[in-house]
């Protein structure tokens, strides 16, 4: 249990670094530039807010370890050797980093008071969530270890109390100065966004690892007094324990953390890439990753106890902890996958590309474990062919591993694989042009296709590398093609799909380009169109929805009867370039009969 726990914490460290670097990204991405408004300069902004953070993070070491040192002394059990140290580094840090943190402050409310335009800076942005999101992170960290402490009845450390206090009041500042400010703009959301769904994500982590470690011990104290597999468990014990109260520590750090960020704070954000990064690479992948991994470990449990000569209770084991594991992942997946069913259908793209997506991810899943299976079992048959009498043959204890490994992937893998993919396969049939010009489909076929070439020709160099190298040593046999195998089974393997991904991304594009059909799809689907217009004008509306290849909302105008504007391809391209620009947000199209707008809001 220690070893989650350890995970947990250095996964802290890493949701810093990302969203240092998320941030960063912001920055460039959108400049402090607006035309018409005065302030400060970039220059300036990025001294101020720069020296502020860094200042922010000497003070609030410093305060941690003062607090650190008067919780160790009025509540600790001991007297820690070397105290007389830590305060002092504790004083100094907190001395230096307060004053120069508001000295530099003074100086942005200076700013901010001439300027109104400076509290809606992407460098005012960037330091608050940048702030927010190192304080949630490491405030986690404390909550739980105090939690650990209050719950599971671990040692008191001063730390117990230092760190979430002090995080904590760093974070609700923060955010407080967020609110008094007015809240991001448009062109600085996504440093909001970033802080929001990877701490959105930090928080879905703690509370599966913390939800999946309390149903397994449950699970684990159960199948013990049925089975009577530990003689030395009794009573609840299975229930309360040491392991159980850290974790129900983890799980509600987590759960309150993933509540806040992703029910309140991401509210309304359906059309942002991020929450899209989200729903589908993080939460669902992610989920479906451990669940198809708990459900081959099941089979690979279950084949494996017919080579094995034990009973079932004692070989069965593992069962509860691998169905908490399955519980908990298959949980995130069903209810992120039902936040996609329900959201889509709002956002432009519709229903149509959000279930494209998951499709397309759920077959590359599949075709990974189906892959490894394939290579599994070549390796298994090279051994059978040219050993003889291997091993595996003789049906000894640890033996069948090998093969219950690759039949256990290849149950897994190929209905995964087989069932999403020709179900695409099938809805090219249907949809035609606009199925095979897809994104998710494109950047699919593509990326395997990339990869499976990448690997056979990494595994066809390291395989003639092999050859030549018994060649010219003299010790050239059938031996060189045994210890070859698993570089010769992957070029088979990738040689093989690459080919076949080939072939159907020929067959796309000789169709596409063959094809009457007008689909041309330049709209990113985060971004959503609707069109308000009279009913005249609607054959205008289904031009620019065929144009597009997206769904378009569409709202009666009833403010006039002055009719359609008489359009043509010109004026469709013209709106078609606008909407094209756009990269986030919503757009409104206006068309009153003598003009077409296209609006912009967020």
């Amino acid at each position: 249990m220690g070893i989650i726990f350890e995970i947990i914490g250095a996964m802290g460290p890493l949701l810093v670094v990302v969203l240092i670097i998320g941030i960063i990204v912001a920055l460039n991405r959108n400049r402090d530039v607006d035309e018409g408004e005065p302030g400060i300069g970039t220059i300036r902004r990025l001294y101020y807010y720069g020296s502020c953070f860094v200042s922010l993070m000497v003070a609030a070491a410093g305060v941690i370890l003062l607090l650190d040192f008067l919780a160790d002394r009025l509540f600790g059990p001991r007297v820690l050797s070397g105290g007389e140290v830590q305060l002092a580094m504790g004083i100094a840090l907190s001395i230096v980093g307060i004053l120069v943190w508001i000295l530099h402050w003074r100086l942005v409310e200076r700013s901010v008071a001439s300027y109104q335009y400076e509290s809606r800076t992407n460098s005012r942005k960037i330091y608050i969530y940048l702030v927010m999101g190192i304080a949630a992170v490491f405030g986690a960290a404390g909550l739980v270890s105090m939690l650990r402490w209050a719950i599971a009845g671990a040692g008191f450390d001063g730390t117990h109390i230092a760190s979430p206090v002090v995080w904590g009041a760093l974070w609700v500042s923060h955010w407080k100065i967020d609110l008094s400010d007015g809240g991001p703009r448009a062109s600085n959301m996504f440093a909001r966004r970033t802080y929001t769904y990877f701490t959105s994500f930090y928080g879905l982590i703690l509370l599966s690892v913390g939800v999946g470690v309390f149903l397994a011990q449950l699970l684990n104290g159960i199948y013990n007094a049925i089975f009577s597999t530990d003689l030395l468990s009794s009573g609840t014990d299975f229930i309360f324990n040491s392991t159980n109260g850290s974790a129900a520590s983890v799980a509600v750090v987590g759960g309150v953390y993933w509540m806040w960020h992703w029910h309140r704070m991401s509210k309304g954000d359906m059309e942002s890439l991020l929450r899209q990064i989200y729903l589908y690479m993080f939460a669902i992948l992610g989920s479906a990753i451990v669940t198809v991994g708990s459900i081959s470990g099941f089979i690979f449990g279950v084949l494996k106890w017919f080579t094995v000569d034990t009973s079932a209770a004692s070989h069965f084991g593992f069962l509860p902890s691998l169905i908490a594991v399955m519980i908990t992942g298959g949980s995130v997946w069903i209810y992120h996958f039902a936040v996609v069913r329900q959201e889509t259908p709002l956002v432009a793209g519709g229903l149509l590309g959000s279930r494209r997506v998951y499709r397309y991810l759920l077959a590359s899943l599949g075709l990974l474990t189906l892959s490894f299976g394939l290579v599994t079992l070549f390796s298994i048959f090279l051994d059978i062919l040219f050993k003889g009498t291997s091993p595996v043959i003789a049906g000894t204890d640890g033996s069948w591993t090998p093969i219950i490994a690759a039949v256990t992937l290849l149950t897994t893998g190929t209905p995964l694989w087989a069932m999403h993919w020709f179900e695409a396969q099938r809805n090219v049939g249907k949809i035609g042009i606009e199925e095979r010009n897809a994104a998710s489909r494109r950047i699919f076929i593509f990326g395997i296709f990339g990869i499976a070439v990448l690997i056979s020709l990494i595994n066809l160099s390291w395989f003639l590398f092999i050859v030549l190298q018994d060649l010219l040593t003299g010790s050239l046999s059938f031996e060189t093609i045994h210890d070859a195998k698993w570089n010769i089974g992957m070029l088979l393997m990738a040689g093989t799909i690459s080919i076949y991904y080939w072939l159907i991304l020929k067959e796309d594009r000789q169709l596409i380009e063959h094809s009457n059909e007008t689909y041309v799809s330049h709209i990113p689907l985060r971004v959503s169109i609707t069109v308000v217009a009279s009913e005249s004008a609607w054959s205008f509306v289904q031009a620019l929805r065929d144009r597009l290849g997206v769904d378009v909302k569409q709202w009666k105008y009833i403010g006039g009867k002055d009719g359609a504007p008489v359009v043509n391809d010109e004026d469709i391209d013209k709106v078609e370039a606008r909407l094209a620009s756009m990269t986030e947000g919503s757009a409104l199209v206006i068309i009153d009969g003598k003009d077409i707008k296209v609006i912009q809001y967020m």
